[in-house]
């Protein structure tokens, strides 16, 4: 009977877990699961949370690490302006010590979703300047959780846009060869994380 036990624990699979700091990325993550790796076949063992980074972030990520698998991937996502860099230096540098991943949207996370369509990069200095630009290309673009959750799979969620909006994003980065991660603007860590995800939903 022990080594049946045994032989059962080998068998899990290890878990990418995704602590976020909003409603959208939540939703967003969920629904590439759900809809659209589902839907091409795949099934991956994901988790997102939201988390409060305002007050006591530490404690906060700590609690929710505590005790998980070494095998475990645990990505912090979040959007942040440069105005906080004293907080987003101290972050990238705690994610390092505790080996998490660390996902930055500057300035924030429809930056991501406008590169679906544009391979145009200029500074914002607000999030409202960003999302000026997504509604060009859809004009019902909404935080509202129910108009957002309708957008998401017919916007954001087939190949040819997911593949672009990685392109984009990786040519940014290999643009921003260093400098400091919390100076660049604008920028997202967004096909990193979902590169990950997709490595995970090939483990068998």
């Amino acid at each position: 009977m022990m080594a049946r036990k045994r032989s059962k624990q080998r068998q899990l699979k290890p878990t990418l877990h995704i602590l976020c700091d909003g409603e959208c990325e939540k939703i967003y993550f969920d629904a590439y699961k759900n809809d659209y790796l589902k839907k091409i076949g795949k099934t991956v063992n994901v988790k997102t949370v939201i988390i409060d980074l305002e007050k006591s972030w530490k404690r906060i990520i700590n609690k929710q690490i505590k005790g998980l698998p070494k095998t475990d991937v645990v990505w912090i996502v979040i959007d942040r302006d440069q105005n906080q860099e004293e907080f987003l230096s101290e972050l990238e540098n705690y994610c390092k010590d505790k080996n998490l991943k660390l996902c930055l949207n500057i300035v924030c996370l429809e930056y991501w979703f406008f590169i679906h369509f544009k391979n145009k990069h200029p500074k914002y200095s607000k999030c409202e300047n960003i999302m000026n630009d997504l509604k060009k290309h859809i004009k019902n673009y909404s935080k509202d959780q129910k108009q957002f959750r309708s957008i998401v799979p017919k916007e954001f969620l087939n190949d040819e846009r997911i593949m672009y909006a990685k392109r984009n994003a990786k040519a940014k980065r290999k643009n921003y060869s260093g400098v400091p991660l919390v100076k660049r603007n604008p920028y997202t860590g967004m096909d990193l994380v979902l590169d990950n995800i997709d490595k995970f939903s090939d483990i068998r």
